[in-house]
C-alpha cells in the first residue's frame, strides 16, 4: 500500500465527505487529491499529522512481529562459531530459521550476532523479520509500505483513530479496536506460517 493511498483512507474514515477530490484509484489521482485537501485550512493539519501516526502504526505492526518475513543467504568462512549479521542484515529485528543444504540450523541470537552449532563452512540461508522501514515527511506518497497487503491495509485505521482522538473519542476507540483486532489476526497467521517454515525449507 502507498504512502498517498494510507493518508487518502485515513482520512476518508473521517471525512468521507471528502472523497470527491479522489474521482479515480489512479497514484496521479490520489496524489491531486491530497494536494487539493493541503489547501484547505481545515485539513491541512490532519494531513501534516498522517507521518508520525504512520510511524506510531509500524511501530505496533514491529512490535506484534507483523513485519513482511524475509529470506536472504549469507557466507560461513569457518564452521560453526559466531556470525555477526550486521552489515548483510541492517533492517533485521529477529530470526525466524536458519538453512544450510536444507537443514535447519541451531542458532542462539545475540542482537545481529548469531552463534551457529553443526555448521560448514559455506552458504546459509536466513529467514528473519525486517524492522519497520518509518516514514519521514519528505517520502513520496508514491512510496510503497513493505508490508503485506493484509497489514497494509490497517494502517488507515489506526492513522485515523490518532487523529480523532481529541474530537471524537467513541469513533476513535472504535477505529483503534479494528485496526488492534486485524493486526492479531495477521500475527496470528505469521505465527503459524512461521512454524511452518521452521520445519520445511521452501
Amino acid at each position: 500500500m502507498k504512502i498517498g493511498e494510507i493518508k487518502k483512507q485515513s482520512l476518508l474514515l473521517i471525512f468521507p465527505e471528502i472523497e470527491a477530490h479522489f474521482d479515480a484509484e489512479s497514484d496521479e489521482s490520489v496524489n491531486e487529491g491530497i494536494s487539493a485537501l493541503k489547501c484547505d485550512p481545515s485539513l491541512r493539519a490532519y494531513l501534516e499529522s498522517c507521518v508520525p501516526a504512520i510511524n506510531r502504526a509500524l511501530c505496533e505492526i514491529e512490535n506484534a512481529g507483523a513485519t513482511k518475513t524475509k529470506r536472504t543467504t549469507a557466507r560461513l568462512e569457518s564452521a560453526g562459531g559466531l556470525l555477526d549479521l550486521e552489515k548483510e542484515l541492517p533492517d533485521l529485528l529477529k530470526i525466524i530459521a536458519i538453512y544450510q543444504n536444507g537443514r535447519a540450523l541451531s542458532f542462539n541470537e545475540r542482537d545481529t550476532r548469531v552463534m551457529l552449532t553443526g555448521t560448514q563452512k559455506g552458504e546459509i540461508e536466513v529467514i528473519y523479520k525486517p524492522k519497520a522501514q518509518m516514514v519521514r515527511y519528505v517520502t513520496e506518497d508514491a512510496s510503497e509500505i513493505d508490508l503485506d497487503d493484509s497489514v497494509s491495509c490497517l494502517i488507515p485505521y489506526f492513522v485515523a483513530s490518532e487523529l480523532c482522538a481529541q474530537e471524537n473519542t467513541e469513533k476513535a476507540k472504535d477505529l483503534r479496536q479494528k485496526f488492534t483486532q486485524g493486526l492479531a489476526k495477521c500475527v496470528a497467521q505469521t505465527i503459524a506460517q512461521s512454524e511452518v517454515e521452521t520445519v520445511y525449507s521452501w
